[in-house]
């Protein structure tokens, strides 16, 4: 089978790791994979088996919309695609239209939640001509694919495959560190998705019980400034650590006591991901786009609060952190994930899926 994967570059969040965890994966298997990043040249070191090119063009933009339709097609041509998967937004337009005039089958593959994405009217125009013309579709959740049964698949083939852990979190047993007295987030700073106030309102009430905790928060974003205010205001500056962009968290998440995620939508969330495969009691929102629900069977591996339900959090946060046994347990159970979401099972569903489209 020969594959081509598009993406918008290779850096190292979100799905991008999940590209560069399954790909190489996926070629040990004696498959032909190639990357097409429309944006620059991030490192391919470990790429192994994987070519990468760029397929990103020049000019205004419906110039370069042809142009990158056209290197698609020309290289799907010289590389005899059997499939070519959008690996997201603008990608997922980009494999549909670059397939054709080639034998590559176009395949979709949704990373955000649908049900908040796309708020331009022109996308959402453009989401209801293009994503029609998939042949096949890849969610991430059960409620990803619920909405794409209603929207655009008709009787085409949908695949809930989620996120794997990615191999350098991945471990078989778990490891004693030291746990010190602080709660982490990792995640942009984007108030309008992460809702990180609602983390900051909670972590008020923790700081009265618990004087000497402090918060974490792994990430940069546009919404630095706002929440430096709100922390002041809150009267827990002096709790709070902005520790801007950390390129590996895992130290970080290893030895706190809590990771917490607050988001009002995800597709699935790979911070939690990695949070609950280091053996951490996890706490997250029932965000939109059902990926939390999905990880975290509340009160066994993690636990779920509401969106905005800040007393809720609170109150979680204080329980876990006043009950060692309670929040051993669910560290304990928080780590299956490493079984059930293998990287070697994933790519299983992925190929299987792919070959469906084989001629």
């Amino acid at each position: 089978m020969n594959i081509i994967f598009l993406i918008g570059k290779l850096s190292f969040s979100g799905a991008e790791n999940v590209l560069r965890s399954i790909a190489p994966e996926i070629a040990k298997r004696g498959h032909n994979v190639e990357i097409m990043v429309m944006y620059g040249t991030d490192s391919a070191d470990d790429l192994s088996g994987v070519t990468v090119q760029l397929y990103g063009a020049e000019g205004n933009a419906l110039q370069r919309r042809k142009r990158r339709y056209a290197n698609i097609r020309k290289e799907a041509i010289r590389f005899k695609a059997d499939v070519i998967v959008g690996f997201g937004f603008p990608m997922n337009f980009d494999a549909v239209m670059g397939a054709k005039g080639t034998n590559a089958v176009p395949v979709i593959c949704e990373r955000m939640d649908p049900y908040k994405s796309f708020q331009k009217m022109s996308f959402r125009i453009q989401k209801k001509f293009f994503y029609p013309m998939a042949k096949g579709y890849v969610v991430q959740t059960p409620q990803i694919k619920a909405y794409y049964e209603k929207h655009y698949s008709g009787k085409k083939d949908i695949a809930v495959i989620p996120n794997p852990v990615r191999q350098s979190y991945a471990v078989s047993q778990k490891s004693d560190v030291e746990i010190e007295d602080y709660i982490i987030t990792v995640g942009r700073l984007d108030d309008a998705q992460k809702n990180q106030s609602m983390l900051f309102r909670a972590f008020a009430e923790v700081v009265k019980k618990y004087p000497s905790m402090r918060l974490k928060l792994a990430g940069s974003g546009k919404d630095l400034d706002k929440f430096v205010r709100t922390v002041n205001e809150l009267g827990i500056s002096e709790n709070v650590d902005f520790l801007g962009n950390i390129k590996d968290p895992t130290d970080l998440v290893k030895h706190a006591k809590l990771f917490v995620l607050t988001s009002n939508h995800e597709g699935m969330p790979n911070a939690l991901i990695e949070a609950m495969s280091l053996g951490k009691a996890c706490l997250s929102t029932r965000c939109s786009g059902g990926g939390a629900e999905y990880l975290i069977d509340n009160g066994i591996n993690g636990v779920l609060v509401d969106i905005d339900d800040d007393v809720s959090l609170s109150k979680e946060m204080n329980k876990l952190l006043g009950d060692e046994k309670y929040r051993h347990q669910l560290e304990n159970n928080a780590f299956q994930i490493n079984s059930t979401l293998k990287l070697d099972k994933i790519v299983d569903m992925w190929t299987a899926y792919l070959q469906k489209f084989l001629h």
